[in-house]
């Protein structure tokens, strides 16, 4: 997935999700493009930013919960979600395109 625009006034304390790529293990968990992620294993942007963003960079093959505010409706879901496999120059690549 690519992330979107940090700390954007109309939703604060939120990690929005610009782009969920095909195949990925965000897309198999559930996730896409315009939702927000919220938390972390628990964790806020807000009341732990290290921890949340320890959460988003563990290993390939960790297990998260995320609390993710959907798209459209503004609710909350609980997603469990398995990292994958990511190549730094490839979502740097990405990113930048």
């Amino acid at each position: 997935m690519r992330i979107g625009e940090t700390g954007v006034e109309d939703r604060p304390g939120l990690m929005p999700i610009a782009e969920v790529l095909p195949g990925s293990t965000a897309e198999a968990g559930g996730l896409r493009a315009g939702d927000a992620i919220k938390k972390v294993n628990g964790k806020s942007l807000e009341d732990d930013l290290g921890g949340f963003l320890t959460g988003l960079m563990s290993p390939p093959g960790t297990r998260l919960k995320l609390t993710v505010v959907r798209a459209g409706t503004g609710e909350e879901e609980e997603i469990e979600v398995e990292l994958g496999e990511w190549d730094l120059e490839e979502y740097i690549r990405k990113m930048t395109e």
